[in-house]
């Protein structure tokens, strides 16, 4: 039988692997709670529809605000990828910016796994988007034609920001607005899909919600790719994973 040590190289350690158990308390759980409250919010109705109508007007007076929920939307993905990459390249200057190096792989494999499961979800639930339940009622400043439980853009968003937020090192200063800055983003784009007019408060909660239920499977897949990779590589191999975030960032701009 083949020592562990002499698969990975001499004077070489494995990655260390995060509290699983831990995570799945802290992000598993609140995933199947927030799921549980979008369900009863869509069986109960009145806080759907309430929160659609009341932002009506304001998106049929073009109101400005309306307009910085729009570019949340439209943008709010790649800045949150973008500060992903901004993070690394401090990281490397700044020590007392601590976050594990596995952290960008997180990310990767966060948003794949639960933009997709989210994706298959829309199809299998199928609700109807605002738009087509309440047609010429409201004003929906969204061209989206897939279903809407979960929304994917909050999905995608807390995809992107729930590593961070938990890994990242929490001290005040400079590392702290930025983990605030992380958040206040991905929880402006999911409540600009209701702002909006191209989901009801039950799907953005849902989406955040599939995102939560991703985070511990996403860290479990990641590490079984990592399972055979010494420490002394991850930071070349850190280098990929922000170059791919990076990329991301990119093709954010066009979907």
């Amino acid at each position: 039988m083949t020592d562990p040590a002499t698969k990975l190289g001499e004077g070489s350690e494995p990655v260390p692997q995060p509290d699983l158990r831990r995570i799945l308390l802290r992000a598993g759980v609140p995933g199947l709670v927030l799921w549980a409250l979008a369900l009863a919010l869509w069986a109960q109705g009145g806080v759907d529809r309430w929160a659609l109508f009341a932002f009506d007007q304001a998106r049929v007076s073009g109101a400005s605000w309306v307009g910085m929920f729009r570019g949340l939307t439209g943008y709010g993905l790649t800045a949150i990828a973008l500060l992903c990459v901004f993070y690394y390249l401090v990281q490397t200057r700044k020590p007392t910016w601590d976050a594990p190096k596995t952290l960008y792989l997180y990310v990767i494999f966060s948003f794949g796994f639960s933009g997709i499961v989210g994706d298959l979800l829309k199809l299998v639930i199928d609700r109807p988007r605002p738009a087509a339940a309440f047609g010429d009622q409201i004003l929906a400043l969204s061209h989206a034609t897939s279903s809407a439980l979960p929304s994917g853009h909050a999905t995608k968003a807390f995809a992107l920001a729930l590593p961070v937020l938990f890994f990242v090192g929490g001290r005040p200063g400079s590392q702290g607005l930025w983990r605030l800055l992380v958040g206040v983003l991905a929880l402006g784009v999911a409540v600009s899909r209701i702002v909006l007019g191209a989901h009801y408060v039950s799907d953005v909660v849902a989406g955040i919600g599939m995102a939560c239920l991703g985070l511990p499977i996403a860290v479990w897949l990641a590490h079984r790719v990592l399972a055979r990779v010494p420490r002394h590589r991850l930071p070349s191999l850190a280098r990929t994973w922000v170059i791919i975030l990076a990329c991301l960032g990119v093709v954010f701009l066009f979907l």
